[in-house]
């Protein structure tokens, strides 16, 4: 629990000891505690700026302390949801030789990716049994998905992140080689960006400039320029997030989808964008989407392996 504390502390330090509860979701004497100790150790300084409101600073030993969980990668994979058609948790569905969450696990553990957090619409049997099989992942239950758009699953998963991470949509097939490229892309804040417009149903589409973006909407025709389309794999910096989480709390919509965030220039300064040309990919979202994939997506994605 330090370790979440401390590097809370890192990305925002000008902060109560309630608004520490309120984002790792932990009780107010739970923070207390082990606050206490983090000063008892000299983890952290703490300066008082009013009878409310304290300055924690973290110490060299502190600095240290974090460091060893320094190279930690991690990823939130968005799950929740079924395919009506197929009968199925998304998760559950059967690509070939695999379900779609084994892909997934297996590209990320392939590109080292040590920690993965599922949000799904309920932890059911197959994936209680698929937490005893892979060291590492870990499932959040989001009841309330159909009531509620993706940022909100995001935010369910705010007190297991402390770290930037990958996130991704979790009906989405991709290509192993997009994971390895975006993780040793040097910037922190980055999406995924396919330059070929298709005819899928939902696009979200991008105006960027130089690598960066500058809009998105699902309304092609409110854009200026339309650069390609966001498919759903990005990466993250922690303090980034904790702007995104901040700011949502404030929005009066369950609905609202965290893309938007990505052109938020309160919430991040830049972002940029890895923009593809004849990337692979697909999603399924439903009985359509997914006989096309199986159909046309997968054949070519055997050919690149």
């Amino acid at each position: 629990m330090i370790k979440k504390i401390l590097k809370l502390i890192s990305n925002k330090n000008l902060i109560t000891q309630r608004e520490i509860a309120e984002y790792l979701n932990i009780s107010l004497g739970s923070v207390n505690k082990n606050v206490k100790i983090a000063l008892l150790q000299e983890l952290i300084l703490v300066e008082r700026i009013s009878y409310r409101e304290s300055k924690y600073i973290l110490t060299e030993e502190g600095k240290s302390f974090l460091k060893q969980y320094e190279d930690v990668l991690m990823a939130i994979v968005l799950l929740a949801g079924k395919v009506k058609s197929l009968n199925k948790s998304l998760g559950e569905v059967f690509l070939e030789d695999q379900t779609l969450i084994e892909r997934h696990i297996n590209i990320l553990e392939k590109n080292k990716v040590k920690k993965i957090i599922f949000v799904v619409e309920e932890k059911n049997e197959y994936y209680s049994n698929l937490e005893k099989k892979y060291k590492g992942i870990q499932f959040i239950e989001n009841k309330l998905y159909k009531k509620t758009g993706n940022m909100y699953s995001l935010y369910l998963t705010r007190s297991h992140i402390q770290e930037d991470f990958l996130l991704l949509d979790g009906d989405l097939v991709y290509e192993s080689k997009v994971i390895d490229e975006i993780l040793k892309n040097s910037k922190k804040n980055i999406t995924v960006i396919d330059k070929n417009i298709d005819k899928r149903d939902d696009i979200l589409y991008v105006d960027t400039k130089e690598n960066r973006l500058k809009n998105l909407s699902k309304d092609r025709l409110s854009l200026q320029n339309i650069s390609g389309q966001l498919i759903g794999i990005s990466k993250i910096e922690y303090k980034n997030y904790l702007k995104m989480i901040n700011k949502f709390t404030k929005i009066n919509n369950s609905m609202y989808f965290y893309e938007y965030f990505f052109s938020d220039r309160d919430v991040f300064e830049e972002f940029y964008t890895l923009e593809k040309n004849n990337i692979i990919w697909g999603e399924i979202d439903n009985l359509k989407q997914y006989k096309y994939l199986l159909k046309y997506v997968l054949p070519k994605l055997r050919e690149e392996k």
